[in-house]
């Protein structure tokens, strides 16, 4: 279709997702850098656990001492 008779409101069956990228919320369809930003999100999701598991059992050994 030429770009004249594209219209950015009309709605299409492709998923977007949205991401935020330091202030702003960027939204997209899914490109690598959408599956690379959710990748990049699900490792700092299992760094916060990690870190949170950690410092429970650090608390128990410091407290229990």
């Amino acid at each position: 279709m030429p770009d004249d008779d594209k219209r950015w409101v009309d709605r299409t069956d492709r998923m977007t997702f949205e991401v935020r990228r330091g202030d702003a919320t960027v939204s997209s369809v899914w490109t690598n850098s959408v599956r690379n930003d959710f990748r990049k999100q699900a490792g700092w999701a299992k760094l916060q656990g990690a870190r949170a598991a950690a410092a429970k059992h650090w608390t128990a050994r410091v407290t229990t001492d």
